[in-house]
């Protein structure tokens, strides 16, 4: 009588996730810079990220981060709190009157 090997399986063990591929996008520059835009804070509580603003007569200017262009009267202005170079900011001192 002949007997015929039949192939038994074997086991593995599960498999090292270390060892699944895993897609990694594009990496993206991190950046490490504390530039910051300006935060505009108003006395009624708003505040607003500006990529400019000035002072036109007794009206205070700024152009925020999303691109509108917004008037407010400087007495309403509590605090601007400007970039560490202070590179994205143009301010002009209202006339004294």
């Amino acid at each position: 009588m002949a007997y015929e090997m039949v192939p038994q399986p074997v086991e593995k063990p599960a498999a090292d996730i270390s060892e699944m591929p895993v897609y990694r996008g594009p990496e993206s520059v991190r950046d490490t810079s504390d530039d910051h835009p300006p935060l505009i804070a108003l006395k009624n509580r708003w505040a607003f990220t500006a990529l400019k603003y000035w002072v036109k007569g007794k009206t205070f200017h700024f152009i925020t981060t999303q691109g509108d262009h917004m008037q407010v009267p400087v007495s309403l202005v509590e605090r601007v709190y400007p970039t560490p170079h202070g590179d994205r900011t143009e301010t002009k001192k209202p006339p004294a009157h």
